[in-house]
C-alpha cells in the first residue's frame, strides 16, 4: 500500500511506500505540496512529495481531519475527539470523549478557536481548541 503523488496532468511523480489502512475519508491539503489523511486503523498520515509519516491516534477508524490554526482535529469511531499539533502530531494535545461514534469531519468555526463535532447519538458539540 502507499500514496501516489501525481501532477495536474495525472502523471505519477513519486510513490511513497507507507502502511496505509483502508481510507474512506477525504484527504486534506496542508499546503500546495503537503497533505494529511486518516485511515480505518486509527492512523493519521502526513505526506509531501517525498516523505510520509504516520501517527497512531486510536485503535479504530478516524473521521477526516480538520485543520484549525496550528492544530489537526479528528473524531473517532470510539467517540473521542483528538487534537494534535501540526508541529508534533505524535502527541495528543487534548482529547474529549463524546460517548458516541463520530463519522463526520469536525467543522472549524470561523472564530478559529473552536470546532463543532456531530455524533451518531444526535449530539452537536462545540469544543474550544485552546
Amino acid at each position: 500500500t502507499g500514496i501516489s503523488v501525481m501532477d495536474t496532468s495525472g502523471k505519477k511523480v513519486n510513490s511513497l511506500s507507507v502502511e496505509l489502512g483502508p481510507v474512506y475519508k477525504n484527504a486534506l491539503n496542508l499546503s500546495p505540496s503537503q497533505g494529511v489523511v486518516t485511515d480505518s486503523y486509527g492512523n493519521l498520515h502526513i505526506f509531501d512529495l517525498f516523505v510520509s509519516k504516520s501517527y497512531q491516534l486510536a485503535k479504530g477508524p478516524l473521521s477526516a481531519p480538520t485543520i484549525v490554526g496550528d492544530f489537526i482535529i479528528v473524531g473517532g469511531y470510539d467517540g473521542v475527539v483528538r487534537c494534535v499539533e501540526l508541529s508534533d502530531p505524535s502527541t495528543v494535545k487534548w482529547e474529549q470523549s463524546l460517548g458516541a461514534i463520530i463519522y463526520a469531519r469536525p467543522l472549524s468555526v470561523p472564530n478559529g478557536k473552536s470546532v463543532v463535532v456531530c455524533t451518531t447519538a444526535g449530539d452537536v458539540v462545540q469544543l474550544s481548541i485552546q
